[in-house]
């Protein structure tokens, strides 16, 4: 399996996941200038912020790991982004 197609698969079953916690799909691989947010869920009140990372085995360590500084500030920018077009 292509890395392209494991992740979709990993985002369909973080969505599938989230959807049977009654968290409301807003959006999914939303795009801008300033970067990609993976998924943009609301539960009750509170939007919240999904990066997909899958991984085959722990040997490519733990997803969080991949979400370094760099990426942290891309997705904020990204959501404020957001929340100015969207909300």
């Amino acid at each position: 399996m292509d890395k392209i197609l494991s992740g979709k698969d990993g985002e369909e079953k973080a969505c599938n996941y989230l959807k049977s916690k009654k968290y409301k799909i807003l959006e999914k691989n939303y795009r801008c200038l300033y970067g990609e947010i993976d998924i943009i869920a609301k539960y009750n009140n509170t939007l919240v912020i999904i990066e997909v990372k899958y991984r085959k085995s722990a040997k490519f360590g733990k997803g969080y790991e991949a979400v370094n500084y760099t990426k942290q500030q891309k997705i904020i920018k990204t959501l404020q982004y957001y929340i100015n077009e969207k909300m």
